[in-house]
């Protein structure tokens, strides 16, 4: 069966790297996804199969490689031409001498779309709204092109818009994201 799978293949691990877990996977043929540069003579099958798109901090042919660095982090198919992804062309090196653009091995940053319907709040009926550090009163100088105003009325609350609502110009969570799980992922470097 450990034929049939390529060398190359990401799979995910539902076990925890530790010194016992990670010698029992290498046995096996397999390489943790943590971004460890590898000899490409000792992974000479890898090194072909996946060449330097994660990254290669020393060339030619007695150089390493960089495996993918895939902790906390989501995998996302190439786009290719279909321009499923609109932001493809931004992509960055996962590392020095790794590929960016439209290429394995490129890595996006977070990212929050605009949603296709603006967030809104409650109505709340006809209101004012407060304006903080406005003056309360009419004596203050207002020259030409200095930061001196004049609020006449001496109120310090808007005037009233009848029943509106507002719109939620930003967010609160570091990132947009689906429901998760924790794993970790191997990749396959032998036959």
């Amino acid at each position: 069966m450990d034929n049939l799978i390529p060398t190359g293949t990401i799979v995910p691990f539902a076990g925890e790297f530790t010194e016992k877990s990670i010698k029992l996977i290498h046995s096996m043929g397999w390489l943790p996804c943590d971004g460890t540069a590898y000899p490409k003579k000792k992974y000479a099958l890898l090194a072909l199969t996946i060449g330097s798109a994660y990254g290669e901090p020393s060339g030619g042919p007695n150089g390493s490689f960089n495996v993918p660095d895939l902790r906390g982090r989501f995998m996302r198919a190439v786009s290719g031409k279909d321009g499923a992804d609109p932001d493809a062309s931004i992509r960055k090196a996962s590392n020095l001498g790794g590929n960016d653009r439209n290429k394995i091995g490129s890595l996006q940053s977070f990212a929050t779309g605009k949603p296709l319907v603006a967030f809104k709040s409650n109505q709340a009926g006809a209101h004012t709204h407060q304006v903080p550090n406005a003056p309360v009163n009419n004596n203050a100088y207002a020259v030409a092109g200095s930061h001196y105003g004049l609020w006449n009325s001496g109120s310090r609350s808007t005037n009233s818009s009848g029943d509106h609502h507002h719109s939620i110009n930003s967010g609160y969570n570091a990132e947009s994201r689906p429901i998760n799980t924790y794993v970790n992922f191997i990749i396959k470097y032998s036959e």
